[in-house]
């Protein structure tokens, strides 16, 4: 796969630019405002600091309960920074921590800025690419999340890499690039295990591409499930083991509780939540009594929800136990 076309002196500028106007998009909404860590981001924090422990858990001291309230890839990502800059929960020394995160995830965004321009360039042509690459860039949506201790951009910039490989891959039909597929496609689904959803995509694409070629099909779907199950059935045969569901995460009660709850919204918690959707950074600013409404309730929901699921689940499966032994 030759990468030397993509970054030929016609494409410097461009590439420059992009990469100049997402840092500074993305830089802005991290260094300017101070955004806190609350509901979301710290659960991140909480279970980060239990893997640097040796445990995986929304507990904060012993005995440490199991978890798999949250999907496990970017907690890791954070354990392993925490572990490198020497994390210490001292009010003072915190935005230090913090800001060495964001500053990784500002380079996350960028790169995903530039995948963007890359395959709108495969797909479409330069002007597009160029367009695409601009806009993401300076989307707010996007541009916002980096300053917050959260996984989006992580996930987004696994899904539009494992999303460039693919194009690749169909391309060039190499068997490698399609292991290499299958292998992003599943810390895509340990970052979000909405990613799931991806793959099946990603086979009707294959079966569309393929339907003359068979052997070439299943070989290379083969090898994509191989890649992708090679990540993924780790995580999730330890959730089997702790809690008896092959499931990465269990999130989808509390996420569609939410969702329902907006349906009995007013007009002016439309508007609200329209805003947040497309800038939470920028909703904490415009409407902040609405935004300590959030953190009380994330905090309700923590209690009622998070800390409490996976104990539900060990529960369950006890009381299952017990009624075989009987």
């Amino acid at each position: 796969m030759n990468f030397n076309k993509y970054f030929n002196l016609k494409n410097n500028y461009i590439l420059a630019i992009i990469l100049l106007l997402s840092i500074l998009s993305s830089g802005f909404f991290v260094f300017v405002f101070d955004n806190p860590i609350y509901g979301d981001a710290k659960e991140y924090e909480i279970i980060a600091l239990s893997i640097t422990n040796g445990h995986f858990s929304l507990d904060t001291s012993a005995p440490y309960s199991p978890t798999m309230h949250r999907e496990p890839l970017y907690p890791f990502l954070l354990s392993i920074i925490f572990k490198i800059v020497g994390y210490q929960t001292l009010p003072q020394a915190e935005p230090f921590y913090f800001n060495v995160v964001y500053t990784i995830q500002i380079l996350l965004f960028s790169i995903t800025c530039l995948f963007t321009y890359f395959i709108s360039k495969e797909i479409f042509n330069k002007k597009v690419a160029t367009l695409s690459g601009i806009l993401v860039s300076i989307f707010p949506t996007l541009a916002n999340y980096p300053s917050f201790l959260l996984s989006e951009t992580l996930f987004s910039f696994l899904l539009i890499f494992s999303i460039f490989l693919l194009s690749k891959s169909f391309k060039l039909k190499k068997t490698l690039i399609f292991f290499c597929s299958g292998i992003l496609l599943g810390l895509v689904s340990l970052t979000k295990s909405v990613g799931i959803l991806f793959i099946l995509f990603v086979i009707i694409s294959m079966i569309i591409k393929y339907k003359k070629l068979r052997k070439k099909f299943f070989l290379n779907l083969f090898v994509l499930i191989i890649g992708f199950t090679t990540i993924v059935f780790p995580w999730s045969l330890r959730n089997y083991k702790t809690f008896d569901t092959f499931q990465i995460s269990m999130r989808g009660g509390h996420a569609l509780w939410m969702a329902a709850d907006q349906l009995d919204y007013t007009k002016e918690q439309v508007i609200q939540s329209i805003v947040f959707n497309f800038s939470e950074t920028i909703g904490n600013k415009l409407f902040p009594n609405v935004f300590e409404k959030i953190i009380k309730e994330n905090n309700k929901l923590k209690i009622i929800y998070s800390s409490d699921t996976s104990s539900t689940f060990i529960l369950l499966r006890n009381i299952k136990s017990g009624l075989k032994q009987e």
